[in-house]
């Protein structure tokens, strides 16, 4: 008979990095008010606290930006296929008027919300 040897499977927590700064001494009376006001144990904890809220905030305004920017994009591409749409609608005979074509692009394309 074999031998299965059992292991023990430990869920480490995700490794951390230190950081250590010295702030100026109004700064740091400021993060002890802060901290008061916030009913945080510790300047210490509410600047970690603070740090982490504006990486946060940075990352979801790049999300943002990055997302209107797709927007944008997407606008612009079915402004010329609009465009495409009503001249290959015109030159091939299909639609006699340019209103007319326009209008079953729009119909066809509605803008965005």
């Amino acid at each position: 008979m074999l031998s299965i040897e059992k292991k023990a499977i430990y869920m480490s927590k995700p490794r951390t990095e230190s950081i250590n700064f010295k702030v100026p001494k109004a700064m740091a009376e400021e993060l002890d008010r802060l901290a008061d006001e916030c009913n945080v144990d510790s300047r210490h904890l509410y600047a970690r606290r603070a740090l982490e809220e504006y990486l946060r905030d940075t990352r979801q305004h790049h999300i943002e930006y990055s997302l209107k920017e797709i927007k944008e994009q997407i606008e612009s591409l079915r402004e010329e296929l609009a465009t495409a749409m009503t001249t290959l609608l015109i030159h091939a005979g299909k639609i006699e008027t340019f209103e007319e074509a326009l209008e079953w692009v729009s119909k066809t394309y509605p803008p965005l919300g």
